[in-house]
């Protein structure tokens, strides 16, 4: 939020304002101004003493301001929204068919002209204390052209009747040097009872700029920028002389004064060369010696660089990653997010990069809601976290596993493969995607003959017999969807029951299996594993037998 002019009044604490509206004063957009009443000066010489309030007060002085029915009736068709519209500028209570007027005058009253009620309501109070022989029409936008209008008419039929106008200086109304009207004074504002209500109405306000309290931090460039915008009177003229030969073409007149006036507006630029820091929260399996991807932080550091270097991307912003270690734990990942929330970064971060496993994912996706955090993952491919009404801030860079569904079917069709069927671990959370990869299989003629799951806490010998059933079952094409340790277990016993590629087998095991998951050498030495095949079995069954996906 950037408003460029707030009227401020003298009286205005404006330490409680910022503080309640969490806004901050970035300083004066122009020099100061008031509202006050305005008589023109054709008109104002009558009788002596038209500047002072107290010629409103004297029924028969103030009678010098009040209308013929037909000026009367001429400027009430103007309180009308339209010609047509039966609502009027004021709607406010205190005024009847868009007119105040107070219990102590008649027709004799004089007439002030106003613009809009929002700004200048104010006026009810200060008549009704000062007792003044005054009433009011709201005009709205006609206010920019009516007291010439009027003042013409006067002029040229020589009455004997002045005008009044109530607006606000500067404005396309009235300017600064007042050339056009005399300023009526008024009481000093201490001596108004009203003051405590409407403020102080007629002494100088400053025009401030108010901006969003945490725009310095959001968007540093932009508010030094605001900080350094301010008019002087003359290009504050200038923008007011513009807008009154061309009303309403803002931009318009915005785009001629920018051209015309660089030398007014180039110091508003930020000449800082710090840019805004924002930042990445990444969360990477770092120390996880599973997980294949190990250039995943290098490559997001690359492409940080490319969009620092990059001016038309974020052209006042630096750019940077927060790496941290996920250790694809769920306790581990959301340490890291509390981290990220818990200290300062989180003013001004971005989002989260990763994790990268989808066991991971679940519950860091769930209470991001809560914090509107985006969370971009690089690898977590569990289907799940497509449902945008429970994830909504939740996505990822690759696609969900359910799409491995239509590469399967086509492979099948492509290679004449009839029959199929899965062996998966239970207790995975994301082989979903093999009940809809059966269900679009068999809705095109291929066999899903059995989705076979196992126990993680299974006996050491069942794996056997897992297989061999499968292979009763007379399958040989094979969507395995299980961890390491289950992996080189299945693949030793399709090496010792001849289920490889030498036998006709097919085997499609996870792409995300690490690097050396079939080296049992190794981990029957470091893990205590008892895999009952030699590592180069085991190179000899996956050389020649399975596929990943």
């Amino acid at each position: 939020m950037v408003n460029l002019e707030v009227w401020i009044a003298p009286d205005t604490n404006l330490i409680e304002f910022t503080n309640a509206y969490q806004v901050k004063d970035c300083g004066a957009v122009a020099p100061a101004g008031r509202f006050g009443w305005f008589v023109p000066l054709p008109l104002a010489y009558l009788v002596p003493g038209m500047d002072h309030w107290r010629i409103f007060a004297d029924e028969s002085t103030a009678s010098l301001f009040s209308m013929s029915d037909r000026d009367f009736n001429y400027v009430q068709s103007f309180a009308r929204l339209s010609a047509t519209d039966n609502r009027f500028y004021c709607e406010e209570s205190f005024c009847t068919t868009g007119i105040f007027t107070p219990t102590h005058c008649n027709t004799s009253c004089a007439v002030l002209l106003a613009g809009h009620p929002d700004e200048t309501g104010f006026v009810v109070q200060h008549i009704l204390e000062m007792k003044l022989f005054v009433r009011v029409i709201w005009v709205g936008p006609n206010l920019k052209w009516l007291p010439d209008t009027l003042t013409a008419s006067y002029l040229n039929e020589k009455t004997n009747h002045s005008l009044v106008l109530l607006s606000h200086m500067p404005s396309p109304i009235t300017m600064w040097d007042n050339s056009k009207f005399m300023s009526v004074a008024f009481p000093p504002c201490e001596t108004l009872q009203t003051s405590q209500n409407v403020g102080c109405k007629y002494e100088l306000h400053r025009l401030v700029k108010l901006v969003w309290s945490r725009l310095e931090v959001g968007a540093k460039p932009a508010y030094e920028a605001v900080q350094k915008m301010s008019f002087s009177r003359d290009n504050y003229l200038d923008l007011l002389a513009r807008y009154s030969q061309q009303p309403g073409a803002v931009e318009k007149i915005a785009c001629e004064w920018l051209v015309e006036n660089k030398v007014s507006w180039k110091p508003w630029i930020p000449t800082s060369d710090e840019k805004n820091v924002i930042y990445i929260g990444g969360i990477f399996p770092i120390s996880v010696s599973t997980y294949t991807a190990k250039g995943i932080v290098r490559a997001a550091e690359m492409a940080l660089e490319a969009v620092n270097a990059n001016d038309t991307i974020l052209r006042d912003y630096n750019l940077k990653m927060k790496v941290n270690n996920g250790e694809c734990k769920a306790e581990a990942v959301m340490n890291t997010f509390i981290y990220y929330v818990l200290f300062s970064v989180y003013k001004k971060l971005v989002g989260i990069l990763g994790p990268a496993c989808s066991d991971t994912v679940e519950p860091l996706a769930g209470v991001t809601k809560h914090f509107r955090t985006v969370v971009i993952s690089y690898s977590a491919e569990g289907s799940t976290f497509s449902d945008r009404s429970k994830y909504p801030y939740f996505f990822r860079t690759i696609g969900e596993n359910t799409q491995y569904k239509f590469v399967y079917l086509q492979l099948f069709q492509k290679l004449g493969w009839e029959q199929v069927a899965a062996l998966t671990e239970d207790g995975h959370k994301y082989t979903e995607y093999i009940s809809h990869t059966q269900d679009l299989l068999q809705a095109n003629g291929i066999t899903f003959v059995v989705n076979r799951k196992f126990p993680r806490d299974r006996e050491k010998a069942s794996m056997s017999k897992y297989l061999q059933e499968l292979k009763n079952k007379k399958v040989h094409i094979i969507i395995g969807d299980m961890f390491d340790v289950a992996v080189r277990d299945v693949m030793c016993q399709a090496y010792n029951l001849k289920m490889t590629a030498q036998e006709g087998y097919v085997w499609f095991l996870p792409q995300w299996l690490a690097p050396n998951w079939y080296d049992t050498d190794y981990y029957n030495a470091h893990h205590l594993e008892n895999v009952m095949c030699s590592t180069t079995q085991m190179i000899d069954t996956i050389c020649r037998n399975a596929g990943s996906h």
